[in-house]
C-alpha cells in the first residue's frame, strides 16, 4: 500500500513540476512578440487492480498544449494586410503632398509673385527693375516646379527600393516556413516553440504581401498569394520585382497582385504618384501655353513681338527669356510706355490660380481619403489582435492564479510524501 501510495505522490510532484515550469516559461515570454500560452496536459493515470478494486495510480503529464485559435489568427491576418496596404500608401502621398509645401512654400507663392510681378511691370513697363522682378519671378516658379518633380521622382525611387527590400524580407521569410515544415514530420509533432515561430511568420507574411495560408493537420503550412503557392510543404517559390515596368511583383508564373505593405508600395508607384506627377505636369503645360500665348500678343521695347517666357522639356522647366528687352510689355509696337500685354499677362492669375489649386485639392483629398482608410482599418486591426491575444496570449494575472493553484498542488504532494515515509518508518520499527 505504502509504495502505490508513494509512486502516486511522486506522480504528482513530477506532474505539478512540469506545471509550474510551464506557467513559469508563460510568465517570463509574456512579452515575447509571436508566443502563446502553453498549458500541461494532465490525465489520470492508468488504473490498477487493488485490494478494493479498481484503483487509482496518480497523474500523468501527457505534454504541453499550444494555445491556438486559427478563426481568429485569419482576422488578425485579413485585417493586418488592410492596414498595412492603407497605411503605406497614405505614409507615402502624405510625403507627396508636403513636397508641394502650400500653402507658404509652394507653387502658389511663387505663382502669386510672378503675377504681381506681371502687374508692377504693367505700371512701370520701362523700368528694368521692374522686368528684372519679373525674370526673378520666373526663375523662382521654375525652381519650385522642379524641385517638386525632383521630390515625387525622389519618392518613386525610394518606394521602389522599399519594395526591393520588401520582397527580399518575404523570401527570407519564406524559405524559414519551408524549413521550419520539416520539423512538423518528427515523432511529437512540432515543437510549440517552432509553431510560434512560424505563426509569427505568416503574420509577418501577411502584413507584408497580404499573403495567406493553410495548416494541415500536422502542422505543415501552405502559404499563397493568389491562389500561387509561395511556401509548398518544404518548397520556398522567391518572388521577384519587376524594373520596367517598376512596382510590379513577380512569381515564377507571372505578375501577382499583392496586399499589405507591398502592396501600397506597388500601388503608390504604379499610380499614386503617377497621378500627382501626371497632374502637376498637365497644369504645367498649360501655364507654359497660357503665359507663351500671352506674351507673344505683346511687343518688347525694340518693337519685335514677344517671344516664349518658359520651356518645359525633359521634365524640366526652364526660364527663356534671360533679359530686359526680352519682355513684352505693350501690345502696340513703339508705345513704350503701353503696359497692356503686362496687364494681360498678370491678369492669367484669375485661370491659372483656380487651375493650380484644383491639382491641390485633388491630391490633398485623395491623401486624406487614404488616412480615413488607414486609420480604419488599423483600428479594425487593432481590435482582432486584442481579441486574439486575450485567446492565446499570456494572461499574467490568470498566470498568477494558475501558479498559487499548482504551488499548492506540489505542496500537497510533498506532504503527501512526508506521512507516507512516516508511515513506512513505523512499519520498519514494528
Amino acid at each position: 500500500m505504502s509504495s502505490s501510495a508513494l509512486s502516486i505522490a511522486v506522480s504528482a510532484l513530477r506532474a505539478h513540476t512540469y506545471a509550474i515550469e510551464t506557467t513559469s516559461n508563460n510568465v517570463a515570454n509574456a512579452a515575447t512578440p509571436g508566443y502563446r500560452r502553453q498549458r500541461v496536459l494532465l490525465k489520470a493515470g492508468t488504473p490498477r487492480e487493488g485490494a478494493l478494486g479498481i484503483m487509482g495510480s496518480g497523474v500523468i503529464a501527457q505534454g504541453i498544449n499550444r494555445s491556438s485559435d486559427r478563426l481568429a489568427d485569419l482576422r488578425v491576418r485579413g485585417s493586418s494586410a488592410q492596414a498595412s496596404y492603407f497605411g503605406t500608401r497614405a505614409e507615402i502621398m502624405q510625403k507627396g503632398e508636403d513636397l508641394f509645401g502650400e500653402p507658404d512654400q509652394g507653387i502658389t507663392k511663387e505663382l502669386n509673385s510672378t503675377w504681381d510681378a506681371f502687374s508692377a511691370m504693367s505700371v512701370s513697363p520701362t523700368d528694368d527693375a521692374a522686368r528684372y522682378q519679373v525674370l526673378s519671378s520666373l526663375q523662382g516658379l521654375t525652381t519650385r516646379v522642379n524641385q517638386v518633380r525632383t521630390g515625387l521622382d525622389q519618392l518613386d525611387a525610394d518606394a521602389n527600393s522599399r519594395l526591393q527590400g520588401e520582397i527580399t524580407d518575404v523570401n527570407a521569410i519564406t524559405a524559414r516556413i519551408a524549413e521550419i515544415n520539416q520539423f512538423a514530420r518528427i515523432p511529437g509533432g512540432m515543437p510549440p516553440d517552432l509553431a510560434d515561430e512560424r505563426d509569427l511568420a505568416l503574420d509577418q507574411l501577411a502584413t507584408s504581401i497580404g499573403a495567406t495560408s493553410t495548416i494541415t493537420d500536422d502542422g505543415r503550412v501552405r502559404v499563397t498569394l493568389n491562389g500561387m503557392a509561395i511556401v509548398d510543404e518544404e518548397r520556398s517559390i522567391p518572388l521577384t520585382v519587376s524594373t520596367a515596368p517598376p512596382g510590379h511583383v513577380l512569381h515564377p508564373t507571372g505578375a501577382v497582385t499583392v496586399g499589405g505593405t507591398a502592396g501600397g508600395l506597388s500601388t503608390a508607384i504604379t499610380a499614386d504618384i503617377p497621378a500627382a506627377r501626371t497632374q502637376l505636369d498637365t497644369f504645367v503645360t498649360g501655364l507654359v501655353t497660357a503665359l507663351n500665348t500671352a506674351h507673344a500678343a505683346g511687343f518688347t521695347p525694340s518693337g519685335a513681338p514677344g517671344g516664349p517666357l518658359l520651356a518645359d522639356s525633359g521634365g524640366v522647366l526652364s526660364v527663356v527669356a534671360t533679359q530686359p528687352s526680352d519682355l513684352a510689355a505693350t501690345d502696340t509696337a513703339g508705345q513704350a510706355q503701353n503696359g497692356k500685354a503686362g496687364i494681360a499677362l498678370a491678369a492669367l492669375r484669375d485661370v491659372q490660380g483656380p487651375a493650380f489649386q484644383a491639382v491641390v485639392t485633388q491630391i490633398s483629398g485623395a491623401v486624406a481619403g487614404l488616412g480615413r482608410s488607414a486609420d480604419t482599418s488599423q483600428s479594425v486591426s487593432d481590435a482582432a489582435s486584442a481579441q486574439r491575444d486575450s485567446a492565446v496570449g499570456v494572461n499574467i494575472d490568470e498566470e498568477m492564479t494558475d501558479l498559487v493553484s499548482q504551488q499548492r498542488a506540489y505542496e500537497a504532494a510533498a506532504k503527501l510524501v512526508s506521512v507516507i515515509d512516516t508511515m513506512l518508518q513505523t512499519l520498519i520499527q514494528m
